[in-house]
Order: C-alpha cells, then sequence, then structure tokens
C-alpha cells in the first residue's frame, strides 16, 4: 500500500515539475515575449525651465542666457528636469527573471569642473549592484544591460551633479534567442526608381541583391508614391493619408492627433527608426509613435557611403538591443543628389566615367527645372544616379548577408520602398517634384515574408499609402484607424481577391509644394490608365522660369494607357473622351480640397530660418 501511495506522490511530483518546466519553456520560447514601457508615476515637467511643441516635436530648454532646442533626443516621451545635488527614480518591474534594460540618457552639466554622474543600479534584498555607471560633462547614451530580477527587486535611475537631465522611458523585455524574436524592417531609399530595380546597363543588373531579395517575396510592379518628393512621401507612408489629407509641407507639419500608424504598431512593438536627416526631421512629426527616432549623419544627403553607414548602424543595434518585438524603420539619401558614387561602383559602369560626381540639374536652383543641356551631360547624370544605385545595392546585400547569420532573416517580415523617383527629361525636366510621370511616381515595393510565406508579382495598382496598413493587416493586431486612404493589401496578397484592390488611387503635388511657382497637379490611376489634371502657369509662374527654360506645355488633361505606352508618350485624352468623362469627377473632387487648404494658408506664417537652411542644403529651395 505504501509503495503505490509513494509512487502516486512520486508522479504527481514529476507531473508538476513538467507541467512547470512545460510553461517555461512555452513562456521562453514564446515568440511574443513580454515587454514594458516603464512610466514614472508622480513626474512632472518644469514648464519654467522645458516645453514640449508637439506640433514639431521639439522639447527646449530655457537657460538664464538664453534657450536650448534638445535636438538628439530619441523621443520626446521621457523626463526632462534640471539637477542640483541628487535625484533618484526607483522603478518597480512587471518583469521578473532575466530581463534586458533600455534607457536613453541625455545630460549636460552647468558647471564645468562637477560633471553630472549617473547610474542604474538594481536593489535587492541581498545586496545592491550597479548595473550601469557613467560620469561626463556632456552626455547623450542609450544604455543597455542585463538584469536577473527576483521578486521585490527594483532598478533604480541615479543622477547627480548639476545641470539639465532627459531620460526616455525606460523598456524593459526579455530577450529571446534571434529565431525566436518578431522583427518588422521597413527600408526606405530615397529617391529610387521603380523602373530601375534589376534594369540593366552593359548587360548589368543595377539590383542584382535587391532582385534577388523580390524573389523571396511578393513585388508589386505597380507601386506608386502619392507625392513626388520627400516630406509629404514619406508623412503619406506613416500616415496612410493622401498628401491633399495630411496637408504637410516645408511650412507644415503634422497636425497633432492626426493618425500616425507606428502609434499602432507601438501597442505590441517596441519601435526604433534610423534616417539620414534633412527631410525626414522630426519636426515634420515623423516620429510619433516611435521609442526611438534617430538621425545617422553618415547616412545623410552627402555622404557616398550612405547605405552603408546606415546597414551597419542597424546591425549594431539588432545586435546590441536584442528586442523581442521590433518595429525598425530605416532610411538612407544614398541615391539622392548630389550624385558622388563610390569611385568603383561607378567604373563597373563606365571604366572612364566623364564625371565622377555632380548635383542635379536644378539642385539648389528650381528656376532650373526645364533647363536643357547636352545629350553627354544628360547621359552622365543618369550615370552618376546608377551607380549611386549600384553601391547601394551591394550594401543591401551586405545587411541581407548579416541579418542570415543572426539568424533574424528568414523569420523576419522585411518591406523594401522607396519615396518617389528622379527624372532625367524624360518628359522635359529635371530630379524631382514637379511631375507625376512614372519617373517620378512608380516606386519599388517588396514584401518579404517570414519563411518567404507568399510569393511572386501583383500588377495591380498600390500604393506607399497602403504599406503600414498591410503590415498590420499581417500582423492581425490593432487595425489601421478608420478614414484613413490607405488599404490592407493582405486579402490580394493571399489572392483571397480577384480584380484590382481599389478603384483608383491618386498621386499629386498640390498641398505640398516646395516650388510655389509650379502649379498643383493631381493624377488618379485607374485600370491600365493614368489620367493627370494640370492646373494653368500664370504669368507669374512663368516669369520665375524666364531666365533659365520655359516649362514644357502640357494640356490641362493628360491621359495615357500605362500598358501599351509605359513610357507616357501619347496623351490620349481627345481619343478616350469617355475615360476622361469618367475620372473627371474625382480629380474635380480633390482639386475642390486642395483649393481650400491653399485658401486658409494664404496667411500662413513665413519659413523658419532653421527650416530653410536645411531645405537649401537639400536642394528644395
Amino acid at each position: 500500500m505504501k509503495f503505490f501511495f509513494r509512487s502516486a506522490v512520486v508522479l504527481s511530483l514529476l507531473l508538476i515539475l513538467g507541467a512547470f518546466l512545460v510553461l517555461l519553456r512555452l513562456e521562453l520560447s514564446s515568440p511574443f515575449p513580454a515587454f514594458n514601457r516603464v512610466r514614472i508615476p508622480g513626474f512632472e515637467i518644469d514648464p519654467r525651465r522645458f516645453q514640449i511643441n508637439p506640433r514639431i516635436d521639439r522639447l527646449t530648454y530655457h537657460r538664464r542666457d538664453g534657450s536650448e532646442e534638445l535636438q538628439h533626443l530619441p523621443t520626446l516621451d521621457g523626463f526632462p528636469f534640471y539637477l542640483s545635488g541628487e535625484r533618484s527614480f526607483d522603478i518597480e518591474p512587471e518583469i521578473r527573471g532575466q530581463v534586458r534594460v533600455y534607457v536613453h540618457v541625455d545630460f549636460r552639466t552647468a558647471i564645468q569642473w562637477m560633471p553630472l554622474r549617473f547610474s542604474l543600479e538594481q536593489i535587492s534584498a541581498g545586496g545592491d549592484e550597479v548595473l550601469f555607471t557613467a560620469e561626463h560633462g556632456r552626455m547623450s547614451r542609450s544604455v543597455f544591460r542585463d538584469a536577473r530580477l527576483a521578486p521585490g527587486d527594483r532598478l533604480r535611475l541615479r543622477f547627480r551633479g548639476h545641470g539639465r537631465v532627459y531620460f526616455s522611458r525606460p523598456i524593459l523585455y526579455r530577450s529571446p534567442p534571434a529565431a525566436e524574436r518578431t522583427h518588422v524592417i521597413l527600408i526606405g531609399l530615397d529617391t529610387m526608381r521603380g523602373d530601375f530595380v534589376d534594369h540593366r546597363v552593359n548587360g548589368r543588373s543595377l539590383t542584382p541583391n535587391i532582385a534577388a531579395f523580390g524573389r523571396d517575396g511578393v513585388v508589386f510592379t505597380r507601386a506608386y508614391a502619392q507625392s513626388p518628393w520627400t516630406i509629404p512621401s514619406f508623412t503619406s507612408l506613416f500616415t496612410a493619408s493622401y498628401e491633399f489629407r495630411h496637408n504637410v509641407d516645408i511650412k507644415h507639419g503634422l497636425e497633432p492627433g492626426f493618425p500616425h500608424l507606428v502609434g499602432q504598431l507601438a501597442t505590441d512593438f517596441i519601435t526604433f527608426a534610423l534616417h539620414g536627416g534633412f527631410g525626414l526631421n522630426r519636426r515634420w512629426g515623423y516620429s510619433r509613435g516611435f521609442d526611438a527616432y534617430r538621425c545617422v549623419p553618415e547616412a545623410g544627403l552627402i555622404s557616398p557611403f550612405g547605405g552603408r553607414a546606415l546597414f551597419r548602424e542597424a546591425v549594431r543595434l539588432l545586435t546590441t538591443a536584442r528586442f523581442p518585438r521590433l518595429f525598425l524603420f530605416l532610411h538612407t539619401y544614398q541615391v539622392h543628389s548630389p550624385y558622388r558614387p563610390p569611385l568603383p561602383y561607378l567604373k563597373k559602369l563606365n571604366p572612364d566615367p566623364p564625371l565622377t560626381r555632380c548635383k542635379a540639374i536644378s539642385h539648389g536652383d528650381n528656376s532650373e527645372k526645364f533647363l536643357p543641356v547636352s545629350e553627354a551631360k544628360r547621359r552622365s547624370l543618369l550615370e552618376l544616379y546608377q551607380a549611386e544605385i549600384l553601391a547601394f545595392d551591394a550594401y543591401f546585400g551586405e545587411f541581407i548577408g548579416e541579418l542570415k547569420r543572426m539568424g533574424i532573416y528568414d523569420n523576419a517580415l522585411i518591406v523594401f520602398m522607396s519615396d518617389h523617383g528622379e527624372e532625367f527629361f524624360e518628359h522635359g525636366a529635371w530630379a524631382h517634384s514637379q511631375s507625376l510621370y512614372d519617373e517620378s511616381i512608380r516606386v519599388p515595393l517588396i514584401f518579404k515574408f517570414p519563411r518567404s510565406r507568399y510569393r511572386g508579382e501583383i500588377h495591380d495598382p498600390v500604393g506607399v499609402i497602403d504599406i503600414l496598413p498591410t503590415i498590420l493587416g499581417y500582423l492581425g493586431g490593432a487595425d489601421a484607424p478608420e478614414g484613413v486612404d490607405g488599404i490592407d493589401l493582405m486579402p490580394l496578397i493571399r489572392q483571397e481577391r480577384s480584380g484590382a484592390p481599389r478603384h483608383h488611387l491618386f498621386s499629386s503635388v498640390s498641398t505640398s509644394r516646395y516650388v510655389k511657382d509650379i502649379p498643383p497637379k493631381i493624377a488618379v490611376v485607374f485600370d491600365r490608365y493614368k489620367m493627370i489634371y494640370n492646373e494653368p502657369y500664370s504669368t507669374d509662374n512663368l516669369d520665375f522660369f524666364r531666365h533659365r527654360a520655359l516649362p514644357p506645355p502640357t494640356g490641362r488633361i493628360e491621359l495615357y494607357d500605362l500598358i501599351d505606352d509605359a513610357r507616357e508618350t501619347r496623351n490620349i485624352a481627345e481619343r478616350e473622351k469617355d475615360t476622361v468623362r469618367r475620372l473627371m469627377p474625382l480629380v474635380l473632387d480633390v482639386r475642390r480640397q486642395v483649393k481650400a487648404v491653399l485658401k486658409a494658408r494664404e496667411t500662413s506664417a513665413p519659413l523658419p530660418e532653421g527650416v530653410r537652411n536645411l531645405l537649401e542644403t537639400l536642394g528644395y529651395l
């Protein structure tokens, strides 16, 4: 009897232990490990010293001798204060066991001979431990540290000294093996034409690595940007809204409260961005919803190695952070003017190039938008641009190789896109921002799903506005807010829907123009057609260009059959009057919205000097 009783007890204990081990294994191997963003209860910002402007995402520190904008903060969702002596903040962790801690700290001492000191400490019954400490006069640093937290343990952020201090919301999380993490990586290459993916020059593909990446996923061959320049186009990406709805332009950032879909992702993901600066400056509202929105200067406008710098920084972040669920946005100006590709890549296209670096025609002088040049000069500019693409593709291939080596690639959702293209006088204009032909607005778009679950090409017209709704649709968490213009393309990708995913798609340069003397233009893509509606130039508009070159003549309405006339050389508006009549009410409705916005802006404030200088550098002014 005793034998059976003992056996039953042992068996019960083994079952309990087994169940515990199974639960522990499930917790540790879950593809959705826990993380939490820490709030500091009772913390209030001192309005005498600090001011947050949510309209332009700016934090200003008011000193006795003047004001200082804090420019290098990863997010405004943090805790600024003035330190005089010592101050500490205790964190009661919601996650126990093996935990990783992230916090960004930014401070500047007020007394040069007395540096500020910061420490991250673990407070335990068995004894306290300093996990990280730093002592500097000025510091801006992201801190990652591991801790093993038992019940009752706390974390403490401790500051000593005198000066201005800021720290971001700490994030506590479990860090599982790479194959068990969930990554969504969105790569935005500024100024990349859609028709140059796998384009061949002298028998050489410009994008062999991007093309190979495309074979692992879904390639949208007719993807359109909603605006032909950076600021409104990337705003359309993040808001899933048309240019004439979000109304972001050089002078106007995103209105507070306007739907920003990164905020939807932040419900289930830690959200980071690495970008090339300039037109991606946070003042236009891009950074909302991001835990960290950080500029990588080496990925900016003038670097010939921008793509390489961006991807290396991304690899450092992925290696260091080891976040369980990460949405990562990456952006570089690698192929944007001024063109200055690394010489080895240029020589792969031409062993004896006539130019090794050059600005695009009109870069810095918009009155040259329509200036003719010799065919030799045009070919040289195109060659430089193509060499930039060739270089970026090599860096992209290295990054994909690193993701595979790290065990991230196979399980990640990776999206590659661009915000607009680039013109080389195909329709009598240079660079971008002024036209709605395909060389300006047709862009690459590739979705690579975990384990390459979906593959192939989709030829239906889709937009940059559809990217984040599709990511949300695939993840199955929070839906895109009601009223946005973008749609979830997953039914199309899963082949659950036959025919086009929407009736029509808009692109425009209207409420968000940076060359005010180019009147609004509205394009609507419908089935195989694109119709462009051109507001006429006034005499004053034409005077702006007269000393250089006048715009090429176009009719008020252009209609192109994109299947039979992919280069948009034959305007068939007169021949296809029924199609024009069908599309005209759509265009006129947009035109009414545009006119209302422009009228309301007639008394708007002048462009701030700092923004003007930034945009002059970029070539937009």
